[in-house]
């Protein structure tokens, strides 16, 4: 049995359209990926969402539910490096104020996410957050927070 410190963990990401959001592998695997670099932090996390199904005829007063949508995020936070290499600020950018060609406007990205553990996983997702801490006496964090529409696994 392994385990492995969080830092193995590789990001990387390529802007999108709403449109791209089908994808086979190879076509994933024929993109140029640019790496987020810094990262301290990575979580991936999937829930469902139920709705109440509970009757009076429930059996023994059991409440009851139903399953109706799964909700996933995936969260990203690191230190804020100005060397281009971490791609820091072009993500924020990307977010902030996404590309009118390469993401039709809107904060749409492919996450290429590579982990000792769970293997390689591409997530189409929306940027739904960008937040910079400058606290007076510590390094300007970053975090970023995406919201996984769909996924395909290597």
């Amino acid at each position: 049995m392994s385990a492995y410190a969080g830092r193995t963990t590789a990001v990387s990401f390529v802007k999108a359209k709403a449109s791209d959001n089908i994808k086979t592998l190879a076509e994933l695997g024929a993109y140029s990926w640019s790496y987020i670099g810094a990262l301290r932090g990575k979580e991936h996390d999937s829930s469902w969402t139920t709705a109440d199904a509970t009757t009076a005829d429930s059996p023994d007063y059991t409440k009851e539910s139903i399953v109706t949508f799964k909700e996933e995020t995936y969260k990203a936070d690191g230190v804020a490096r100005d060397e281009e290499i971490y791609n820091v600020k072009t993500l924020r950018k990307a977010i902030r104020k996404p590309d009118a060609v390469a993401q039709g406007g809107e904060p749409y990205f492919w996450l290429k996410i590579v982990d000792p553990v769970f293997g390689t996983e591409y997530l189409f997702v929306q940027g739904t957050k960008c937040k910079i801490t400058s606290a007076h006496d510590d390094v300007i964090k970053f975090s970023t927070e995406f919201t996984i529409m769909n996924s395909v696994d290597a």
